[in-house]
């Protein structure tokens, strides 16, 4: 039985497969085509999902903007020794949208568990990623996850086999600099590609997924094919996404 929701994994790199600057620092890969592709692929998920590095590094938001969603907005970090801040732009919007942070370290940081949940956050143990795919779908009804990961979360998904689909967005400019840290690879054969403003986006479905049925693009593509062809509403939409 497939008791995980359906995984889409979505994360944007250079030409030369980088997926940061520098040392790691933020940058803008995408562009706003891209963008705006991406805040409605959120509107659509049942949740967003990202690791604590992720947190860390960007501070995102992780909400759907400039489109109008399909239902209320969650995001799950996954957080092993609860290095979430609480002044991360995650926990200052819970008034705007729900947060669950996963951890295994609940017991022994009992005032930050406190904080969180001051705050309104849902802090819950979580052991294995697979118990956290569980718990998402059987407890808390998502039927569709995007996971925007880094390259070591990005790995972990693919080499466990929790992915069913990967979106890839490619910028045509390179990052020419060997601390930039590269993207993950994604070992499955490209199902579709577009062009998305300058940059180019495909789609590949992992063949091993329970779910897979053939080797013919999503519903979320042709949406997303169409949402191209539509002028671009009024609004933030083009903003970065974060």
């Amino acid at each position: 039985m497939h008791r995980r929701p359906y995984i889409t994994l979505k994360w944007a790199e250079t030409a030369d497969g980088k997926v940061a600057g520098p040392g790691g620092r933020r940058v803008q890969i995408s562009g706003p085509g891209s963008q705006r592709l991406v805040h409605q692929l959120r509107a659509r998920s049942g949740a967003v999902l990202v690791g604590i590095n992720t947190v860390l590094a960007d501070d995102p938001l992780l909400t759907p903007r400039g489109v109008q969603p399909a239902r209320p907005s969650l995001r799950v970090v996954l957080d092993r020794r609860l290095r979430i801040p609480l002044e991360s732009r995650l926990v200052r919007s819970l008034n705007e949208a729900a947060l669950i942070v996963g951890t295994t370290a609940a017991a022994s940081a009992p005032d930050k568990v406190a904080a969180l949940r001051a705050a309104g956050a849902v802090v819950l143990e979580w052991e294995r990623l697979e118990t956290a795919l569980f718990e998402l779908a059987d407890v808390a009804g998502i039927a569709h996850l995007l996971v925007e990961p880094g390259p070591t979360l990005a790995q972990s998904f693919i080499e466990r086999g929790l992915a069913d689909r990967v979106w890839l967005f490619r910028s045509p400019d390179a990052m020419n600099d060997p601390s930039a840290p590269a993207a993950a690879r994604v070992p499955y054969t490209p199902i579709a590609e577009m062009s998305v403003g300058r940059d180019n986006l495909t789609e590949y479905l992992n063949p091993a997924s329970p779910v897979y049925f053939a080797p013919e693009p999503s519903a979320d593509w042709v949406l997303a094919a169409a949402a191209l062809a539509a002028p671009a509403p009024a609004g933030d939409e083009n903003a970065p996404v974060q």
